[in-house]
């Protein structure tokens, strides 16, 4: 109906979600791209919930630990791939969310997974700089210093964007991360 009409969903969610600083429950929702009735909610402080329900009902992945997760990401190449950023590392799940192993250490912000290669994952760190993997989450290799966030261009997956909080700038790469220009700067 053209989103006139709305319904309550999510038995299974806490009854009570926390808030952070920013005033943020959660992230993005994040749905499967070969099935849209599976759903991954990042709740932040209460953890990563999946639905495959289309959101009628939840379930919480543990994967051993609950953790804060920053952000959540996907891969549309093997849905069942799962990248976590959390204060602890990058952790990568393979089975949807049952079982997580660290693939990048330190204190990470953002997750992006290339939208044209199904290898390719960007991750940054507020300490760490902005970093790139070419073989899903193995190996990594900086690519920048200091930006926080790292969205691809879903259109042109070479053209990045990130920034930094703490420096007050907005960069941009047009190779998959090899060279960077600077778009904005807070004087």
């Amino acid at each position: 109906d053209g989103a006139t009409s709305w319904r309550r969903l999510g038995g299974g969610l806490p009854a009570t979600l926390h808030i952070d600083n920013w005033g943020l429950a959660s992230s993005p929702l994040l749905v499967s791209f070969s099935n849209p009735t599976v759903v991954y909610v990042n709740l932040r402080f209460d953890g990563v919930f999946k639905s495959v329900d289309g959101g009628e009902s939840w379930r919480q992945l543990r994967g051993g630990r609950a953790e804060f997760v920053h952000c959540l990401a996907i891969s549309r190449w093997a849905p069942e791939t799962l990248y976590a950023a959390t204060d602890r590392g990058l952790f990568r799940s393979t089975d949807s969310g049952v079982s997580w192993r660290k693939c990048l250490s330190g204190e990470i912000r953002a997750v992006t997974v290339d939208p044209s290669r199904p290898s390719r994952v960007y991750a940054s760190s507020w300490y760490k700089g902005f970093f790139r993997s070419d073989d899903e989450g193995a190996t990594w290799r900086r690519v920048a210093d200091n930006p926080q966030s790292a969205p691809v261009d879903h259109h042109q997956s070479r053209t990045l964007y990130a920034g930094s909080e703490w420096h007050d700038y907005l960069i941009r790469s047009d190779d998959g991360g090899r060279s960077w220009r600077r778009l904005y700067t807070d004087p």
